[in-house]
């Protein structure tokens, strides 16, 4: 999730080593966008994935 947060695209692992993300897409063409919807079910379903297996540990 730390891609979305970065205005620069960048992951964690981008940050910790110093490397810069590079667009090489040709010259005019938009880069696709990711919609906002698709990023909130993402993470419904993450959580409610880490809900179910939370309590499963903790039934057992």
């Amino acid at each position: 999730m730390w891609i979305f947060a970065d205005p620069g695209r960048r992951c964690l692992h981008d940050v910790v080593a110093g490397t810069v993300v590079v667009d090489v897409s040709a010259p005019g063409m938009k880069a696709p966008r990711t919609s906002g919807f698709l990023i909130g079910l993402v993470v419904v379903v993450a959580v409610f994935a880490a809900f179910v297996l939370v309590t499963t540990l903790l039934a057992a």
